[in-house]
């Protein structure tokens, strides 16, 4: 997983493109996302979700960041936010 990525200023206009190019029925929603030069871990941003329950496509907020099954909280006691593929299959995380 990447450190920290950016969300430019065309976030609303390329979430709206995306959602309605699909040709799929989606929820209404208030573009409101301001473009942000330094995402980190931990911060929400904005996401497209495909519901099976009404099948439509949903823009929501999210927190983005690698959380284990185990972790009892959002925040575990290791960063995981750099996470390797080396080894996966021998960690707990």
């Amino acid at each position: 997983m990447c450190g920290r990525f950016a969300l430019d200023d065309h976030a609303n206009a390329s979430i709206t493109d995306f959602v309605t190019s699909t040709g799929r029925p989606y929820a209404e929603w208030t573009p409101d996302w301001e473009g942000r030069w330094n995402i980190k871990p931990t911060q929400d941003i904005a996401i497209v979700l495909d519901s099976e329950k009404d099948d439509q496509l949903h823009v929501e907020t999210a927190r983005w960041s690698l959380v284990p099954l185990c972790s009892e909280t959002l925040t575990p006691r290791f960063p995981t936010f750099n996470a390797r593929t080396e080894g996966i299959a021998t960690k707990a995380t």
